[in-house]
């Protein structure tokens, strides 16, 4: 994964929920997908180039606020791991540029598939202390 800035790549990792098969019905063979499923997925891989290419644009403008916005529209699609791609985006996004280090953990809790648990646990550990630095409690 290409990172934006040094976060995160929005083209790559939603090209990556794009090409991993995101969407409900993607592991369905093409032969036996209806005409309506074809049609739901066409229409997601359209929501989602056009995700990417805003994405892109915010990524070339340094407009963290709406990067995080994007991706956090990206949640809603593709599987598990990808999921765990775009959580990560988000949590280095919020503790690095966005200096948020609530909604970093908030997003953290769910990255190890895609970092690995060693990664996962020292980023969890620096945001539980990057927090209590600002008086924030996590529950």
């Amino acid at each position: 994964m290409v990172l934006h800035g040094r976060i995160g790549s929005a083209l790559v990792l939603v090209g990556v929920l794009l090409v991993g098969g995101s969407g409900a019905n993607a592991q369905d063979e093409p032969s036996r997908q209806t005409e309506e499923t074809q049609g739901r997925r066409q229409m997601i891989e359209r929501r989602l180039r056009e995700l990417a290419e805003r994405l892109q644009a915010a990524n070339e403008r340094g407009d963290h606020a709406e990067a995080a916005r994007l991706y956090a529209e990206a949640l809603g699609h593709g599987a598990p791991h990808e999921i765990a791609l775009v959580h990560l985006c988000l949590a280095k996004l919020y503790e690095h540029q966005l200096a948020d280090p609530m909604q970093a953990q908030a997003h953290a809790a769910f990255t190890a598939p895609a970092e690995g648990f060693e990664k996962h646990d020292k980023r969890r550990a620096r945001l539980v202390v990057r927090c209590a630095k600002k008086g924030l409690s996590i529950s």
